[in-house]
């Protein structure tokens, strides 16, 4: 810890889901603009399958360079017609 930092350790998602041994009812991810990358891991995987919902609050707003990458997770998503991610919740 230095200052107002913290060091954390950071894993993979898609490994974690996998290995959790059970079933996931809610994923809920509030993670500050990288939400975007591991929701592209999740669809990548297949692994969004097995879980029940995921509710993602996204920050483009904010983090103005995900807004085209935010704007095709939402199309792909709406594309490939998966139901069990909300990408608008807050």
């Amino acid at each position: 810890m230095n200052g107002n930092s913290f060091e954390v350790e950071v894993i993979d998602l898609v490994d974690f889901l996998r290995n959790v041994g059970e079933p996931v009812s809610v994923l809920k991810m509030d993670i500050e603009g990288a939400e975007v990358e591991c929701i592209e891991s999740i669809l990548d995987s297949g692994i969004h399958k097995s879980i029940g919902q995921i509710l993602v609050e996204t920050h483009e707003e904010i983090f103005t360079d995900l807004v085209d990458r935010t704007r095709a997770l939402r199309e792909r998503i709406g594309h490939e017609k998966i139901m069990n991610i909300d990408l608008s919740w807050v």
